[in-house]
């Protein structure tokens, strides 16, 4: 399966719920494309999501092509 997530103008802290579910039901084995191209501003938080998915691609066995999303940090509490 392929899943293209094409990120709006302005993807603000309101749509991180949104995006984090619908990460978490991307089935195992797909190919993403998280595209930002458009994207004029992304919420730090949103950026954060991308980079925790990021780092849960190979336990699902996903493919994910990040395009004009910026890198951060993320920092875990514990």
């Amino acid at each position: 399966m392929h899943v293209n997530m094409e990120l709006a103008l302005n993807v603000s802290f309101q749509n991180k719920r949104k995006i984090k579910e619908a990460l978490d039901r991307i089935p195992p084995y797909s190919i993403v494309t998280i595209d930002g191209t458009r994207s004029i501003n992304i919420d730090h938080g949103i950026l954060e999501i991308f980079q925790e998915f990021r780092s849960k691609t190979r336990q699902r066995h996903l493919q994910l092509e990040l395009k004009n999303i910026p890198e951060v940090s993320v920092i875990e509490l514990h």
